[in-house]
């Protein structure tokens, strides 16, 4: 980890973000294995869309979710909340892994 080009955003336990300067996206892995990212942005938006989707997961109500949102400047957060209520428990998996790329705003960089 140490010679690639990253910029850390955050940990939270064993999972690390941050931002990969080779390949300019934001990118998501374990600490236990660096070298295989999990979790692959393109945007900023999109990094927040998938950790608005996990503050949801841990069943923060709809004011802490857009009050998160507004603080981290995320734009859909609208969006998001209409879309979840509106699928079945069948439909959520796909939703989930799907949502963040539509969220994808022009390349942004932490330097931005």
């Amino acid at each position: 980890m140490a010679l690639r080009k990253i910029t850390p955003l955050w940990e939270c336990g064993v999972t690390f973000t941050y931002f990969n300067g080779e390949t300019s996206r934001f990118e998501v892995c374990s600490l236990e294995n660096t070298a295989a990212a999990w979790g692959n942005y393109k945007s900023s938006q999109a990094l927040l869309a998938g950790l608005m989707i996990e503050l949801y997961e841990d069943e923060l109500t709809s004011v802490q979710l857009q009050e998160a949102a507004r603080l981290a400047g995320f734009t859909q957060m609208d969006r998001l909340l209409q879309e979840v209520e509106s699928l079945s428990p069948d439909q959520y998996k796909a939703w989930s892994a799907a949502f963040p790329s539509t969220c994808e705003a022009p390349q942004e960089t932490p330097d931005n």
